[in-house]
């Protein structure tokens, strides 16, 4: 979690991109008037692409996410589906 006085964001980081160079990372703002609990286990599930004021990623996600075969482009990205061990 990162938080400061006005936002509050969760991160999902896993250690290894496609190329096993780079981590792959997702963070999601938690919306005004909401809690998150942070349990062990990645907990971002779907994310909106096109919503930079809600969610950010690292540069290398989707290629990621194509190069293992695990997403393609037009498809729902649920991080949690492509990058976890089946939390």
């Amino acid at each position: 979690m990162i938080t400061d006085p006005e936002n509050a964001w969760v991160i999902n980081v896993t250690p290894a991109d496609a190329t096993g160079m780079n981590a792959v990372w997702v963070a999601q703002r938690i919306p005004d008037g909401h809690f998150f609990v942070a349990p062990n286990v990645f907990t971002i599930r779907e994310v909106d692409l096109e919503d930079k004021s809600n969610f950010l990623y690292s540069n290398n996600l989707l290629s990621s996410a194509s190069a293992w075969g695990a997403w393609k482009e037009g498809d729902v990205f649920d991080f949690c589906k492509i990058f976890s061990a089946g939390e």
